[in-house]
């Protein structure tokens, strides 16, 4: 019990940094196509938004910033769907739009994020069952998205069997005294880090570098980073509206989830062809 409780006070301390991520956008929001209520089986209620694409190539969960909310990301939302991804997106109870956001602390949030996420996949399980399943996120989103994949020992998470592949833009980078270098050494999928040489928050991430941790310290085989020249912590959308290579960024984010979760031989072709630039450093391992 007490090795639990002195995780607990870390990850707290970790999860408030994540939690002065809030964002205030002031900008044109996705328009989804649906919104329902999901049941969970705590008897909280999930809400969420759902794009739909004409024909489904694969099938994303994918997980706001801390403090924001789904709509904030038009450009990669509807840029996802166009592509053929099935994109549902929580309204997760760290938002300034939920109705219960002052009824979770820190840590409660973090384990109320990783409930969405199942419930989620489960639901696109329902909506497209031949479709293969993948999960991206921006900020906390991200780091998120990377726990899909690989679990997060300090929680008792395990990684998701159903998750495919792994997209995460800036995500919430290194958690003082909980990240460590076994907190992705099961991130055994494909993942593709996203992030730029200007990703920084006040008093959060005062370091880029810290970025790309997981894929540094995760196993060696189909990961992925790219850095892209200018890129700010909204580089696909957020807190402000995206940046100026975002379309780049997004793009090469589904492009990742078609060729590996959907094994789609053009978008692997053009994966494997990526090649750094003026634009974006692209790393392999």
């Amino acid at each position: 019990m007490t090795r639990f409780d002195h995780t607990r006070r870390h990850l707290l301390i970790g999860a408030a940094a994540m939690g002065g991520l809030t964002l205030t956008p002031s900008f044109a929001h996705a328009a989804e196509d649906e919104q329902r209520d999901v049941p969970l089986s705590n008897g909280r209620v999930m809400k969420l938004s759902i794009w739909r694409p004409q024909t489904v190539r694969a099938a994303v969960v994918f997980g706001h910033g801390s403090g924001g909310q789904p709509q904030n990301y038009p450009a990669l939302l509807d840029a996802f769907r166009a592509a053929g991804l099935l994109v549902v997106a929580p309204l997760h109870v760290d938002s300034l739009q939920h109705p219960q956001h002052d009824q979770f602390d820190r840590v409660a949030r973090f384990r109320a994020r990783h409930e969405d996420m199942v419930a989620s996949l489960g639901v696109l399980q329902t909506m497209a069952p031949d479709a293969p399943q993948a999960v991206a996120g921006h900020s906390f989103g991200g780091l998120m998205a990377f726990v899909a994949g690989a679990g997060f020992p300090p929680m008792s998470l395990a990684p998701l069997p159903s998750v495919k592949a792994v997209v995460a833009f800036s995500d919430a980078g290194v958690i003082p005294n909980v990240t460590n270098e076994q907190s992705y050494a099961a991130l055994n999928v494909p993942a593709l880090t996203v992030t730029g040489d200007q990703d920084l928050v006040e008093g959060v991430v005062t370091d880029w570098h810290d970025h790309l941790y997981a894929y540094e310290h995760s196993p060696a085989g189909d990961k992925m980073a790219l850095v892209y020249a200018g890129g700010t912590h909204n580089l696909i959308g957020g807190g402000q509206a995206a940046g100026a290579s975002a379309p780049d960024a997004i793009a090469n984010g589904a492009d990742f989830i078609l060729a590996y979760a959907a094994r789609d031989a053009g978008a692997m072709t053009r994966v494997s062809a990526l090649q750094s630039n003026a634009v974006r450093q692209v790393m392999r391992r």
